[in-house]
Protein backbone atom coordinates (compact mmCIF):
# COMPACT_ATOMS: atom_id res chain seq x y z
CA UNK A 1 0.00 0.00 0.00
CA UNK A 2 2.47 2.50 1.06
CA UNK A 3 3.71 1.77 -2.89
CA UNK A 4 1.03 3.65 -4.17
CA UNK A 5 1.71 6.84 -1.77
CA UNK A 6 3.44 9.94 -3.15
CA UNK A 7 6.58 10.54 -1.97
CA UNK A 8 6.67 12.94 0.92
CA UNK A 9 7.80 16.51 0.28
CA UNK A 10 11.44 17.04 1.26
CA UNK A 11 10.97 19.48 3.82
CA UNK A 12 8.59 17.06 5.61
CA UNK A 13 11.44 14.27 5.28
CA UNK A 14 14.57 17.18 6.39
CA UNK A 15 12.16 17.71 9.39
CA UNK A 16 11.00 14.24 10.40
CA UNK A 17 14.67 13.23 10.27
CA UNK A 18 15.84 16.21 12.57
CA UNK A 19 13.00 16.09 14.76
CA UNK A 20 11.65 12.96 14.27
CA UNK A 21 13.62 11.02 17.29
CA UNK A 22 12.77 14.12 19.84
CA UNK A 23 9.53 13.90 18.76
CA UNK A 24 9.34 10.26 19.55
CA UNK A 25 11.12 10.60 22.98
CA UNK A 26 8.54 13.39 23.87
CA UNK A 27 5.44 11.16 22.81
CA UNK A 28 4.28 13.48 19.84
CA UNK A 29 5.13 11.74 16.77
CA UNK A 30 2.67 11.87 13.39
CA UNK A 31 0.99 8.61 15.14
CA UNK A 32 0.50 9.98 18.83
CA UNK A 33 -0.54 13.19 16.89
CA UNK A 34 -3.34 11.57 15.22
CA UNK A 35 -4.43 9.54 18.51
CA UNK A 36 -4.37 12.70 20.40
CA UNK A 37 -6.51 14.46 17.33
CA UNK A 38 -8.80 12.20 17.02
CA UNK A 39 -9.35 11.57 20.79
CA UNK A 40 -9.84 15.26 21.11
CA UNK A 41 -12.90 15.24 19.15
CA UNK A 42 -14.74 13.23 21.67
CA UNK A 43 -13.34 14.64 24.92
CA UNK A 44 -11.02 17.22 26.33
CA UNK A 45 -7.78 16.21 26.21
CA UNK A 46 -5.54 17.07 29.38
CA UNK A 47 -2.86 19.76 29.31
CA UNK A 48 -0.39 18.18 28.40
CA UNK A 49 -1.56 16.40 25.93
CA UNK A 50 -2.71 19.64 24.35
CA UNK A 51 0.91 20.91 24.81
CA UNK A 52 2.62 17.64 22.79
CA UNK A 53 -0.31 17.89 20.08
CA UNK A 54 0.51 21.66 20.08
CA UNK A 55 4.40 21.43 19.62
CA UNK A 56 3.50 18.78 16.94
CA UNK A 57 1.15 20.37 15.27
CA UNK A 58 3.25 24.00 14.54
CA UNK A 59 6.60 21.91 13.04
CA UNK A 60 4.45 18.95 10.73
CA UNK A 61 2.39 20.33 7.70
CA UNK A 62 0.99 16.74 7.43
CA UNK A 63 -0.22 16.65 10.51
CA UNK A 64 -1.98 20.30 9.77
CA UNK A 65 -3.47 18.75 7.08
CA UNK A 66 -5.17 16.18 8.69
CA UNK A 67 -6.43 17.86 11.16
CA UNK A 68 -8.19 20.42 8.64
CA UNK A 69 -9.47 16.84 7.35
CA UNK A 70 -10.83 15.78 10.28
CA UNK A 71 -12.52 19.73 11.26
CA UNK A 72 -14.05 19.23 7.45
CA UNK A 73 -15.02 15.69 7.91
CA UNK A 74 -16.62 16.59 11.67
CA UNK A 75 -18.91 19.77 9.94
CA UNK A 76 -19.76 17.56 6.99
CA UNK A 77 -21.20 14.92 9.17
CA UNK A 78 -23.08 17.08 11.54
CA UNK A 79 -24.35 19.36 8.21
CA UNK A 80 -25.98 16.29 7.07
CA UNK A 81 -27.20 14.88 10.59
CA UNK A 82 -28.86 18.17 11.18
CA UNK A 83 -30.68 18.83 7.55
CA UNK A 84 -31.85 15.39 8.10
CA UNK A 85 -35.48 15.71 9.60
CA UNK A 86 -36.70 13.96 12.31
CA UNK A 87 -39.12 11.61 11.17
CA UNK A 88 -42.82 11.78 12.31
CA UNK A 89 -44.73 8.61 12.71
CA UNK A 90 -47.78 8.41 10.54
CA UNK A 91 -50.91 9.95 11.55
CA UNK A 92 -53.12 6.76 11.18
CA UNK A 93 -50.62 4.74 13.44
CA UNK A 94 -50.87 7.78 16.49
CA UNK A 95 -54.37 7.56 16.53
CA UNK A 96 -54.41 3.92 16.42
CA UNK A 97 -52.12 3.79 19.02
CA UNK A 98 -53.94 6.44 21.35
CA UNK A 99 -57.57 4.97 20.92
CA UNK A 100 -55.97 1.22 22.22
CA UNK A 101 -54.43 2.96 25.29
CA UNK A 102 -57.46 4.77 26.01
CA UNK A 103 -59.66 1.37 25.55
CA UNK A 104 -56.82 -0.62 27.97
CA UNK A 105 -56.96 2.45 30.54
CA UNK A 106 -60.67 1.79 30.66
CA UNK A 107 -61.01 -1.63 30.98
CA UNK A 108 -58.45 -1.63 33.89
CA UNK A 109 -60.43 1.10 35.41
CA UNK A 110 -63.65 -1.27 34.94
CA UNK A 111 -61.58 -3.87 36.65
CA UNK A 112 -59.86 -1.80 39.21
CA UNK A 113 -63.35 0.10 40.43
CA UNK A 114 -64.95 -3.68 40.58
CA UNK A 115 -62.75 -5.16 42.71
CA UNK A 116 -63.13 -2.46 45.10
CA UNK A 117 -65.73 -3.53 48.45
Amino acid sequence: MNGNLPPPKAFYVRAHRVLGPCFHRLGVSCRHFAELTLRSMDQRLTLRERIRRRLHFFSCSVCRGFQKQMLSLTALVRMSVSAREAEQPDPDFLRAVRSELTRVAGESDQNGSSNTP
